[in-house]
């Protein structure tokens, strides 16, 4: 009978999404992952804990449910809860995980209600938790908002938020059941975070599945480029061609040098390392560099740097020149105007999940959908109400 929750939180740009990819059905007669509609449970559990009013007026209430009527979201969450019960109430099983990065924003009434209910079924919980450093999350985080929130300029700190991760659970269990682990490839286990979550909560391996790569450092430049030009020309509205320009250039410089961290230093809030250090003995130390380091904003619009080989290659492929470095911009925008949707994409199976765009038809990935080929075809005006839909709960993928 199950005694034991784990709940995994994140944190961001931590791996999140490959150890949700690797546990996705998992069950190895001992421990298992409830089979709910994503590979990660955030959006469930928010709905079966917290208040619905509040609910409401959260985003991954806009995302999911926002064309739904009230009859039918409280109908759902009567049978999240159900669903969550009956794990909880699995006499062939002793422990039952949880994942979701999300997790860590339920208010403190949802989540106390949430462990309260754990505990009614007599199960301890224990929390883990990975905590990346300052410098690589800033990095990670800076790319991922200037590849999918269309982010054009340098204007603020990019904040970790330990306390706001640790501090949620940290006062309703007791200490040794909150585990906090530094996301760094020399210290997890076998050097893999999905090893390393395994390890930590005692289950059996499952094949790693990486995500949310790197941009290079030329890719970056030109996509940041190209969202100055979207944001001049307001033409971010046009998501769905963006995006696959984005994916397109990502993909021809996929070999390319990618930044360094130090890069992205000045982008780094340190405020909350010490009460990190405090709760969990990991301490990340403000770095130390020797150099005269340009500012982030000037290597980024520094374009006489970049390899064109890639890019005109692009662009030939669109039936447009060649261009020169003082040429990119035009280029650019050209491209952003008429960039054609992809005409086909190759999945894999470690693409579950993701979205695709093929012309005005939607693909992606539910593990509820068995078959690899599934469709579901939309006409314009839907497609543009499904991607604003779907743009917090989907990793956008175009095949080159």
């Amino acid at each position: 009978m199950v005694n034991h929750v784990i709940v995994h939180i994140g944190a961001d740009k931590t791996g999140s999404t490959s150890i949700q990819t690797a546990l996705d059905g998992y069950d190895d007669g001992r421990s298992f992952v409830p089979k709910f509609k994503y590979e990660h449970h955030h959006f469930e559990l928010s709905l079966a804990f917290e208040d619905y009013d509040y609910f409401k007026t959260t985003k991954l209430f806009e995302a999911e449910y926002s064309d739904w009527s009230n009859e039918e979201v409280l109908v759902e969450r009567a049978r999240v809860r159900q669903l969550i019960m009956e794990a909880l109430s699995c006499r062939k099983r002793r422990t039952v995980i949880f994942t979701g990065e999300g997790l860590r924003l339920m208010t403190s009434e949802a989540r106390l209600e949430m462990l309260e209910l754990f505990a009614s079924y007599g199960c301890r919980t224990t929390i883990v938790a990975y905590v990346r450093d300052p410098i690589a999350y800033a990095a990670s985080a800076f790319q991922q908002q200037v590849k999918n929130a269309g982010r054009f300029v340098i204007q603020k700190k990019i904040k970790t938020n330990y306390d706001r991760l640790i501090k949620v659970f940290q006062n309703m269990i007791p200490p040794n059941r909150l585990i906090v682990r530094e996301f760094r490839k020399q210290v997890l286990h076998r050097h893999d975070v999905v090893h390393d979550f395994c390890k930590v909560t005692g289950i059996t391996f499952k094949d790693s599945v990486y995500s949310n790569e790197s941009m290079a450092w030329d890719a970056l430049k030109l996509v940041f480029g190209l969202n100055q030009i979207a944001k001049k020309h307001s033409l971010a509205g046009d998501r769905s061609k963006r995006l696959a320009l984005v994916e397109a250039i990502m993909h021809l410089y996929k070999e390319h040098p990618k930044p360094e961290k130090l890069d992205f230093a000045e982008l780094v809030d340190f405020s909350t390392t010490d009460l990190l250090y405090q709760v969990s003995g990991i301490r990340f130390e403000r770095p130390v560099d020797r150099g005269i380091r340009p500012k982030l904003d000037t290597l980024l619009t520094d374009l006489s740097t970049v390899d064109l080989a890639p890019f005109n290659q692009l662009l030939t492929s669109k039936g447009l020149t060649h261009v020169d470095h003082d040429g990119v911009f035009k280029a650019l925008d050209l491209l952003q105007s008429k960039f054609d949707l992809m005409p086909d994409a190759k999945f894999s199976e470690d693409e579950r999940h993701r979205s695709s765009i093929i012309g005005q038809t939607v693909v992606f990935r539910d593990p509820e959908v068995t078959n690899s080929k599934w469709r579901k075809r939309l006409e314009p005006s839907e497609l543009t109400r499904q991607f604003r839909k779907l743009r917090i709960k989907l990793n956008f993928y175009v095949g080159a």
